[in-house]
């Protein structure tokens, strides 16, 4: 046996102890508990591997039932000769029940668990991209004209998908790496961040213009006239508004042409948050 072979049985074993004397280590007042649960979690799951390869690996050739056992028999008794009886009986074991479960398979069936794994990930990833894509906002598009406002109705989901997920709780380190990922393709540049500024800003202006004509009620202080700064309440009012106006846009804009007018896309947005604020009627 080669060395790096027996140094891999070695590290195998010692994978094995920590899995057979995972009880007492869970008692043990003297170690750091998170750290022997991750010790436990990763010793685990270094043993499932190799009983999967090893038993992969063996079914490759296609053995006759005898082959294959004569082959799992040899690795346990290497094992056993290490001193480490206790590891082999649990290995056996192992390997036994993981040869037993994927002899009935086909090769197909068996490749194709193997790197199911795979699959999945190449699809995340495509999804992922896609999702990029799909969200990304061509912001030198004029800010009053259908595609201004369909890339503004895209980017106002992207921004709720991207602060509902960094709100979310974290508990786990792999789910933090998880969040990272899948925040990748919802990330606002700061030319979105100022593209959808001027939008919902440009929404103030217009409701201040209503609420000063008479012509939308209740507005509330987010809607201010030039050259007034707001608050963090009045921003909050303004990027939560802007998603009910996006919606109903959304839906309006597929009546209109391509080449709406910047003066008749003001007034969709006007008609929007009049039907939003309506005016009590006066008989």
């Amino acid at each position: 046996m080669r060395n790096d072979e027996m140094e891999e049985m070695i590290q195998l074993t010692e994978r094995i102890d920590v899995i057979l004397h995972q009880k007492q280590l869970r008692e043990d007042p003297n170690l750091e508990q998170s750290k022997v649960e991750e010790l436990i979690g990763q010793s685990c799951e270094t043993v499932k591997q190799f009983v999967a390869d090893f038993v992969y690996q063996v079914l490759q050739d296609r053995p006759d039932p005898e082959e294959a056992d004569r082959r799992i028999a040899g690795y346990v008794q290497a094992v056993r000769q290490t001193g480490g009886n206790e590891s082999a009986g649990y290995l056996e074991k192992a390997l036994q029940e993981r040869l037993k479960k994927e002899s009935g398979k086909s090769a197909v069936r068996r490749r194709f668990e193997r790197y199911v794994w795979l699959i999945v990930l190449l699809l995340f990833i495509v999804g992922l991209i896609g999702v990029k894509f799909y969200y990304k906002c061509d912001v030198s598009q004029p800010l009053l004209s259908r595609p201004g406002m369909e890339n503004v109705i895209r980017l106002g989901q992207k921004i709720k998908y991207h602060d509902s997920l960094v709100s979310s709780k974290v508990h786990h380190r792999k789910e933090g790496l998880m969040k990272t990922i899948l925040l990748w393709p919802l990330a606002i540049s700061d030319q979105e961040s100022e593209y959808y500024t001027q939008y919902i800003v440009l929404l103030s202006r217009i409701g201040y213009e209503l609420k000063q004509g008479g012509h939308a009620c209740e507005i509330g202080s987010w809607a201010k006239p030039q050259d007034q700064n707001y608050n963090d309440e009045e921003v909050a009012r303004l990027l939560e508004l802007a998603e009910a106006v996006n919606e109903k846009a959304a839906k309006k804009l597929r009546d209109l042409p391509a080449d709406i007018q910047p003066q008749d896309m003001i007034s969709l947005m006007a008609e929007i948050l009049v039907e939003n604020f309506p005016c009590p009627r006066t008989e």
